[in-house]
């Protein structure tokens, strides 16, 4: 899928901003801190976030571009 595609859908781009905002104040904001029981993530958590993530969306898109990519019989 092409990147035109997902910037085009607008509602897509604002339900995951909004998502993510949501997500950053639960953890970063003092009152939802409070509220939720949280405590901010440092960068050494962050880094395995992203190592643990990072698989779960590339390793998919290399497989969809490898099936796409084989000639049909």
């Amino acid at each position: 899928m092409h990147a035109d595609r997902w910037l085009s859908n607008r509602f897509l781009i604002l339900a995951f901003t909004l998502s993510l905002m949501i997500q950053l104040a639960a953890v970063y904001w003092p009152p939802l801190q409070s509220l939720l029981m949280t405590a901010p993530i440092g960068r050494d958590h962050w880094f395995m976030i992203l190592g643990a993530t990072i698989p779960l969306v590339a390793v998919p898109e290399v497989i969809k571009a490898a099936l796409y990519r084989r000639p049909s019989t």
